[in-house]
């Protein structure tokens, strides 16, 4: 046996149960892989883009576990058998630190994220970047602008492929008339 490594596991799952019932699969085929759990806890409960398996929910849950890598195979086949586990991806993971191991899901508290606001007590009545917020409102006018001629430039199209027909009909009434002239003179 080769030295146990790092892995991060995706799992989704049903929603319909609490973690606890949820994560039993979970947990049981982690045990059959003879892994050592780091960390198992749910990331997010979501509405998934199609039905699979015929659930349209699905519970993601989130673990960190150390395990033979020879024995990564075996565990992602015993989840895609198990009919309570929808779907799962196995990173490995390195580098990886117990802080991050245990930072917060988005279903168990707000998430680590880089301060925003200003740093320091003196920084509070500092003026904004300006440079920044300007070159911002620019894009933002920018985008703005290409989308009103973009649609502009496709209403006209379609004013002008509406009139098109008319035109012709117009053109092919003329020529109906002169020819029944024709024919009654």
């Amino acid at each position: 046996m080769s030295e146990n490594k790092t892995y991060e596991g995706m799992f989704l799952v049903d929603s319909g149960k609490d973690f606890q019932a949820a994560s039993e699969p979970i947990n049981t085929v982690l045990e059959r892989s003879e892994t050592e759990v780091l960390s198992l806890r749910p990331w997010e409960e979501r509405r998934l883009a199609y039905p699979i398996r015929g659930q349209k929910r699905g519970l993601y849950v989130l673990a960190y576990f150390k395990a033979d890598p020879e024995r990564i195979g075996q565990l992602e086949r015993d989840c895609q058998l198990n009919e309570d586990i929808l779907r799962v991806l196995i990173l490995r993971r390195d580098r990886i630190t117990d802080e991050e191991i245990h930072t917060e899901t988005p279903t168990t508290g707000t998430r680590s994220k880089p301060p925003t606001g200003p740093r320091d007590a003196h920084e509070k009545d500092a003026p904004a970047d300006t440079e920044t917020t300007e070159a911002k409102t620019t894009v933002e006018a920018e985008t703005i602008a290409e989308a009103e001629t973009t649609a502009e430039a496709a209403a006209s199209d379609a004013q002008a492929d509406n009139q098109e027909p008319a035109d012709r009909s117009q053109a092919g009434a003329e020529r109906d008339s002169e020819s029944s002239q024709d024919t009654g003179a």
